[in-house]
């Protein structure tokens, strides 16, 4: 079915036609145009990336989440156009319906946080967010004990599927990136940060910093790397088509091999 634009083009040439008496072969041939270079422009659905250092970058061709995107548009025909951004950013120009398509995101948490109708692609990982501190503690003695009050750090546009809400009794200081929870965690100026693994692997692998500390087995939130999309007649192709991509590489392996020591299996 053609949108409102393209009827409102289309009417506009049978005005031509009309006005300036057009043989109908030749107007046969500008519709037929006209049709392709509208099928052409409304195909492609825009992805907002929350960039990610070292696992989704714009300049970095060899960051995983940046080659297996590259790979599935490449399978799909490249009907995903790109761009990046600071993840709080991004959340808002998806939730004001700026582009079609988040990632990575969760269908779940979209839906519950913003009541909207969305898509969601298979996914292609995990993330699992951690409580980080530079000493070992308990995380079910911090979320349940109101005292004493610690700051904790976060980035910004995070909830964690809502689970942030469970430590309202503490100081909160939200930050644009987990560089800088980090930093300040260094510092001493905040006691804890949340982040997701795998986006921070490369912040708690530290030769040259203080130990991080985190219990694997206490995880915060787990929620899934999807490719998510506001519902419409063309997202729903694309996110059919790309599920179809991803199980190719996953048969093949190869999405395994590019995740590397970034793959997250669910706990």
């Amino acid at each position: 079915m053609l949108n409102g634009d393209v009827k409102r083009l289309m009417q506009s040439f049978f005005n031509l036609i009309h006005a300036v008496k057009l043989d109908k072969w030749r107007f046969i041939g500008i519709a037929l145009m006209v049709w392709v270079f509208s099928s052409q422009a409304t195909d492609k659905v825009s992805v907002a990336f929350t960039n990610i250092p070292e696992i989704l970058e714009e300049q970095n061709n060899n960051a995983p989440y940046t080659l297996i995107f590259s790979k599935l548009n490449s399978i799909i025909g490249d009907k995903m156009r790109f761009e990046y951004f600071p993840s709080s950013r991004a959340s808002k120009r998806f939730n004001d319906r700026k582009t079609d398509c988040l990632f990575p995101a969760s269908a779940n948490t979209l839906r519950n946080e913003q009541n909207v109708p969305v898509i969601a692609s298979q996914p292609i990982n995990y993330a699992i967010a951690y409580v980080f501190s530079l000493q070992a503690f308990d995380l079910n003695r911090l979320i349940n004990s109101p005292r004493p009050k610690y700051t904790i750090s976060y980035r910004r546009g995070n909830t964690f599927g809502g689970n942030i809400e469970k430590l309202n009794q503490h100081n909160s200081f939200v930050v644009n990136t987990d560089e800088q929870s980090f930093g300040m965690l260094d510092n001493g100026r905040v006691d804890f940060v949340i982040t997701y693994l795998p986006d921070a692997t490369n912040m708690i692998l530290r030769p040259n910093g203080k130990q991080v500390f985190y219990d694997p087995q206490q995880a915060f939130h787990t929620q899934p790397d999807s490719l998510v999309c506001h519902l419409t007649e063309n997202t729903s192709i694309v996110i059919e088509k790309v599920n179809t991509a991803i199980a190719e590489l996953k048969a093949s392996g190869e999405l395994r091999k590019i995740l590397g020591g970034n793959y997250i299996h669910p706990n």
